[in-house]
């Protein structure tokens, strides 16, 4: 069986160690996985939205070279849906919300950087991002 706590306030904690009384009064024993930071739709969203970003650019015609500019030797490498999370989305979560990995974000933050990315592929390489995908449709 598996009971879904969201911690978020005093009342909230409470009701999660009285499950956790009683789990214990019932059977001797509990498991419990402890998540912080972002849901999981929240993380399977911005798998997909950092695919469909690399289809974008890759369909425009622009390479990790031309777009983030860093292989200063020069051969070109299309873009992924890691390539993309790497060389685009953690470097503006670094440099708006301070955060090294997408497990730190709060709720909020993708809906950031997803602003942030899709203000600068606009202006910089004229596409339109994706809007942030609704719900995970895949691991694209």
């Amino acid at each position: 069986m598996t009971i879904t706590h969201i911690v978020n306030s005093e009342q909230t904690k409470k009701a999660l160690h009285d499950q956790i009384d009683r789990d214990f009064e019932k059977h001797g024993y509990s498991s419990y996985s402890i998540k912080h930071g972002i849901s999981s739709s929240q993380f399977g969203a911005l798998h997909v939205w950092c695919g469909q970003c690399a289809d974008l650019l890759n369909a425009a015609g622009i390479d990790m070279k031309s777009a983030a500019n860093a292989m200063k030797e020069g051969f070109s490498v299309w873009h992924t849906k890691d390539t993309f999370k790497h060389m685009f989305y953690k470097p503006v979560l670094k440099a708006i919300e301070g955060k090294d990995s997408t497990k730190d974000q709060n709720t909020v933050d993708p809906q950031k950087v997803q602003q942030v990315l899709s203000k600068f592929m606009a202006e910089r390489f004229g596409v339109v991002a994706p809007e942030w995908p609704a719900k995970n449709k895949g691991d694209k």
